[in-house]
């Protein structure tokens, strides 16, 4: 599975091409969305990962220009944790949001569920642990907008 990284901070850039190829990803990084949108351009993706916190052109204008001519998987993973930043993330198209600092097992978690495509882990049957309704303060988290849930609404 080819998946395309777009992270601008080496630390975490490396660390998570590393784990990820550790997963058996083929993995390639682009520290811009300019970059990335040339990669996009030349091969085919499985998944993206996106920062939102990228010079010049940031990873929510990103995600846009990604939704407007391809159709794969995106988590976005970044530090913009408000909701306001998850819901836009989410609104805009990402099919998970994961805010740093994370454990590498969130991320892999994350990874999965998007790879499979827009409906994630539900696409194929829930193999996780625990319950594919999960909520957390503050909002819904990823997985609970893909089981069909606007970010704001509630399943009861």
């Amino acid at each position: 599975m080819r998946l395309l990284l777009v992270e601008d901070d080496p630390r975490v850039g490396e660390l998570v091409k590393e784990a990820l190829e550790a997963e058996g990803y083929a993995v390639d990084w682009a520290e811009s969305a300019e970059e990335a949108l040339g990669l996009l351009e030349a091969f085919p993706y499985d998944l993206a990962v996106l920062d939102v916190m990228l010079p010049g052109m940031d990873g929510f204008a990103l995600l846009r220009r990604l939704r407007q001519r391809w159709r794969l998987p995106v988590l976005m993973l970044t530090a913009r944790g408000e909701v306001e930043d998850r819901v836009e993330g989410l609104e805009g198209g990402a099919d998970d949001y994961l805010v740093k600092p994370f454990h590498l097992k969130e991320l892999r978690a994350g990874c999965g569920p998007c790879s499979a495509g827009p409906m994630g882990r539900l696409r194929t049957g829930w193999r996780g642990g625990g319950s594919p309704w999960t909520w957390r303060p503050g909002g819904p988290t990823g997985r609970a907008r893909r089981c069909g849930f606007r970010a704001g609404s509630s399943p009861f």
